[in-house]
Formats: structure tokens, sequence, C-alpha cells
């Protein structure tokens, strides 16, 4: 099987991985006048978002280490087709 770092996944984000999501864009940008608004995550009536898996990789990669305790993400992730 194959997967496409464009293809979207559905995932439920962990109240960690909400604080990482929020701490990041913090870091990213800090009071500047010039960054984009800060939106949470949508989710659906299950608690899942959708991101692209780049895009996932790219907010919660450093968060994603084998044998952390408190997981940015829940270890199931569902490819949209």
């Amino acid at each position: 099987m194959k997967i496409n770092l464009n293809q979207k996944v559905k995932v439920k984000v962990t109240s960690v991985g909400k604080s990482h999501f929020i701490h990041r864009h913090k870091d990213l940008f800090g009071d500047s006048s010039y960054a984009p608004k800060f939106q949470f995550l949508q989710e659906d009536e299950e608690g899942y978002s959708v991101w692209q898996l780049w895009d996932l990789i790219g907010h919660f990669g450093e968060a994603l280490q084998l044998l952390t305790l408190h997981p940015p993400i829940e270890t199931e992730i569902e490819l949209i087709e």
C-alpha cells in the first residue's frame, strides 16, 4: 500500500496535542502583528480533525517520539479517500 503525503487523514488530537498546537503557533509568530489569526482545530462529533498528512507531521512530528507517555494524537489514524 502506498500513501501520498498530500492524503487527508482523520486523527483525534489529545489534550497534550492541543496544548502543543497552541504553543507552536505562539513560538512561530510570537506577538507579531503580521501573525495569522490563531484558529483551533475543527473537530467532528467524534472528536476527529482532518489533516493533510504532511501538515500533521509538520505540526506534531517532534512530539511524535517513540516511548512518549503523553502522545499528541491517538495512535489510530483514519485515511480519507
